[in-house]
């Protein structure tokens, strides 16, 4: 299968940590242009620790 985006397959994304240890639902998504990163955030407050970045490898 092609890969569907522009951007490569092993692009960084920010995904916050209610996200990924609470379930807590995804209400903002953010793809960046200039390096093609995705943020994928739950909309509460957020400080420097709380976010997780995954790679696909």
């Amino acid at each position: 299968m092609k890969f569907p985006f522009y951007d490569s397959p092993d692009t960084a994304a920010i995904i916050c940590c209610h996200i990924m240890e609470n379930q807590a639902p995804i209400l903002y998504v953010s793809h960046d242009e200039d390096d093609g990163m995705w943020q994928f955030l739950c909309g509460e407050t957020h400080g420097i620790d709380d976010d997780w970045i995954i790679r696909k490898r």
